[in-house]
């Protein structure tokens, strides 16, 4: 998956045009925080399947499968949702708007 958001954001059309691929220094200044934002939404995943393992008494054998539930649910598809709202917000003209996630 990081190769899959990797190709997507230096993605450069290979058609002979005079158009110059975009600088990868400056897409990762733009995009540094998509390489935390998984291990802070496992952190807080964890620290929720904390709270309802406790709160709702579930049974010891079943606790594991809980956690993973949880902490791992949204961690791979929440960066792949935010580079499509962010590019279906800005106009083609754009720099985000042109790359396609």
């Amino acid at each position: 998956l990081p190769a899959f958001f990797f190709s997507k954001i230096m993605y450069c059309e290979q058609n002979w045009s005079d158009q110059p691929c975009p600088n990868v220094t400056d897409s990762l200044n733009n995009v540094w925080l998509l390489l935390p934002w998984p291990l802070y939404v496992v952190s807080c995943g964890f620290l929720l399947a904390w709270i309802v393992t406790t709160v709702c008494e579930t049974p010891m054998h079943q606790r594991r499968a809980v956690f993973a539930a949880i902490a791992f649910a949204n961690s791979t598809g929440l960066p792949i949702t935010l580079l499509t709202v962010i590019h279906s917000s800005f106009p083609t003209t754009t720099e985000l708007g042109r790359v396609d996630p």
